[in-house]
């Protein structure tokens, strides 16, 4: 995600001296992950599933404790549910632009936004 002349100027080269990312897809890593863990808790990890559809693990002195467990795992459902994404400044979709246009146009809709309110009294 870094612009090349940032990469440039430390001497990162993709493939050579830095990876390339491990995961392209993210949304296809997470179906694919989502469909092994389920196969798992409906075949030979079902014994661990409790009505709730919480997991249990039973620890070295023989204690049962239960284990807080996903939503969409729980649920038992091929749907994901649970999304868990980058802290908003390791997400380029979600970080806060810093450009002049970016700043600009945040500064103009909250403007906007003070004087809509103050006509509406919202």
């Amino acid at each position: 995600e870094a612009p090349f002349s940032l990469r440039a100027s430390a001497r990162v080269v993709l493939g050579q001296n830095y990876p390339h990312r491990i995961v392209t897809d993210l949304e296809a890593c997470r179906r694919e992950s989502h469909a092994a863990v389920m196969k798992v808790r409906r075949g030979v990890g079902a014994r661990f599933i409790l009505p709730s559809g919480h997991e249990w693990v039973q620890l070295d002195s023989g204690k049962r404790v239960v284990l807080i467990t996903r939503t969409d795992y729980r649920e038992g459902g091929d749907e994901i549910v649970t999304r868990q994404t980058a802290e908003a400044r390791w997400d380029l979709r979600r970080r806060e632009r810093s450009d002049q246009l970016s700043v600009a146009m945040r500064e103009s809709m909250s403007e906007h936004a003070r004087a809509w309110q103050q006509e509406h009294g919202d």
